[in-house]
């Protein structure tokens, strides 16, 4: 069966990431990182993206686990961005290669009641689109 008719079908296996601790991370470097392997499977990626938790780890990567909601959101603003093909990092700078739609395919991985009503009302009044259940979808704005 070629693989545009396992697409049409439903059938095509999906490759996704798991939850990558975005705040540990360089969310344009995952970015490129995504589109190369997205680009590579024709399209069959889904990133699942987190903010952990651990003092220890994010002491590792020199980062204040005081602030991990706010480096979650930073880093999931401009995840979101560089997947989008917007400029990110400096005027003019776009991922490479391209990005294909990555619209619903982010997910936001959250471990408490707090944390999916922030992401919840990031979803719907900050024009971000983390999703706690479902792949992101367009967000509108308040």
């Amino acid at each position: 069966m070629s693989s545009s008719t396992r697409r049409r079908n439903g059938t095509a296996i999906r490759l996704s990431t798991a939850i990558t601790v975005l705040p540990l991370e360089n969310p344009v470097r995952l970015a490129e990182d995504v589109s190369v392997v997205d680009t590579l499977s024709g399209g069959r990626v889904e990133i699942g993206v987190g903010s952990g938790g651990s003092e220890v780890e994010y002491a590792a990567f020199g980062r204040d686990v005081g602030r991990k909601r706010e480096l979650t959101s930073e880093g999931l603003d401009t995840l979101r961005h560089a997947l989008a093909n917007q400029a990110v990092g400096t005027t003019g700078f776009t991922i490479q290669p391209p990005a294909g739609d990555f619209t619903e395919r982010i997910w936001q991985g959250v471990f408490s009641g707090p944390g999916a009503g922030y992401a919840a009302r990031r979803r719907h009044c900050a024009g971000s689109t983390p999703s706690t259940a479902t792949p992101t979808r367009s967000s509108r704005r308040c």
